[in-house]
């Protein structure tokens, strides 16, 4: 005859858990999980289709192109323009020009570059005091 035990036993790391074995199943770290996310090799599916333009951001363009229509448009921005000329050349006009993502450095032209570095202190030139022998003599 074989005996039973009093407590239960956990199937994977056969350890008597201190809690009931429900508790001790979801936190054994020798149960086999399951991999989370889509498998591997499974198309993606759902979601929004690629070149969809984003509704919300329609919606504020238009509110702010006919804000800017009700303040008067091209020519109350030239007034504008007109007396706050940093404002515009700082924070308008930037936004029009384009980035250049392409950009090349070309570094072998560039001149080297030398750091000397010292443990004492370089003396200071007295020019002051030789200045002022040369005008008393």
């Amino acid at each position: 005859m074989t005996k039973t035990p009093d407590k239960p036993i956990c199937k994977y790391c056969g350890n008597t858990p201190r809690t009931t074995l429900k508790n001790h199943w979801v936190q054994c770290k020798l149960r086999p999980r399951a991999k989370p996310g889509r498998p591997t090799g499974i198309k993606k599916t759902g979601g929004r289709k690629a070149g969809v333009i984003n509704k919300s951001s329609m919606t504020a363009k238009q509110a702010i192109q006919q804000v800017f229509e009700d303040l008067g448009g091209v020519k109350a921005m030239v007034n504008w323009a007109t007396n706050n000329q940093t404002d515009f050349y700082t924070k308008v006009y930037p936004k029009l020009l384009p980035i250049d993502t392409t950009a090349k450095h070309n570094i072998e032209n560039m001149p080297a570059l030398t750091v000397n570095l010292t443990s004492k202190p370089v003396p200071e030139k007295k020019d002051d005091d030789e200045d002022e022998n040369k005008d008393e003599s």
